[in-house]
């Protein structure tokens, strides 16, 4: 079987050729959702899902690569646009100022790992899986 590669992408430009068009889509897609949780008042734990879907089908499709390290990538973009969830849903279509954002990653970080409530774990199980499934779905295997 023969492959072809016109474009002469090698490993590191599918990285970041697939980074570069995942960052703006996951960041878009997670500024809405976050702006949709302030305006009804309900997190939405189940919208992660669709966010590690919508990152790890768009790193995929431009990223076209097969190494463990563009699923790494996009995690850390996954893990980013958590925060702008987070972020937006606290703030909602307000701009951030760059003291609140010092003050609030590591609060949303440590509530995140919140373990003393059943819908904390459930959350926490729910990022883990999403986690996974950006693992799982970011490259072609």
């Amino acid at each position: 079987m023969k492959m072809y590669n016109f474009e002469k992408f090698t490993g590191g430009k599918r990285i970041l050729r697939g980074t570069l068009y995942t960052l703006p889509i996951g960041l878009a897609t997670a500024i809405v959702v976050g702006i949709l949780q302030h305006f009804i008042s309900i997190q939405l734990s189940l919208s992660y899902l669709l966010l590690a879907y919508i990152i790890a089908n768009t790193f995929k499709k431009y990223g076209r690569s097969v190494s463990v390290q563009a699923s790494y990538v996009a995690i850390a973009i996954f893990i980013i646009s958590i925060l702008f969830v987070d972020l937006f849903t606290i703030i909602g279509l307000r701009l951030p100022t760059f003291e609140f954002i010092g003050l609030f990653t590591p609060m949303i970080v440590i509530d995140k790992l919140n373990i003393s409530s059943i819908p904390s774990v459930i959350n926490l199980l729910i990022i883990a899986y999403s986690i996974n499934i950006v693992y799982n779905n970011s490259r072609i295997v």
